[in-house]
Formats: structure tokens, C-alpha cells, sequence
């Protein structure tokens, strides 16, 4: 899968299940919230820069 914005890529979250079970957790409180269903998807700065 490719990123549209070549300021920033797909984040690497092998490895991290704490965190991907939060965003999992997030995405279905805001699908509540939102009364459909909300994906998030994870980006890193392909610099390394915190912009």
C-alpha cells in the first residue's frame, strides 16, 4: 500500500500490539460516537522530524 502525501509513510507497528490495540479500542469508541464506522490509520514523518 503507498502513501498519497510523500511527507509521511505507513507507521511500523510490528511488534506493538499495546499500541495497535488502542488505536483498535479508539476506532471503535469513535464508531460509536460517530454512528458508523471510523478507521485510523497510523503515519510517521518520513524525516523523523516531530512537524
Amino acid at each position: 500500500m503507498k502513501s498519497t502525501n510523500d511527507a509521511y509513510k505507513f507507521a511500523e507497528l510490528d511488534g506493538m500490539e499495546d499500541a495497535v490495540e488502542e488505536i483498535r479500542k479508539l476506532e471503535q469508541q469513535l464508531s460509536r460516537q460517530h454512528g458508523s464506522p471510523v478507521t485510523l490509520i497510523a503515519y510517521e514523518n518520513r524525516s523523523g522530524d516531530d512537524r
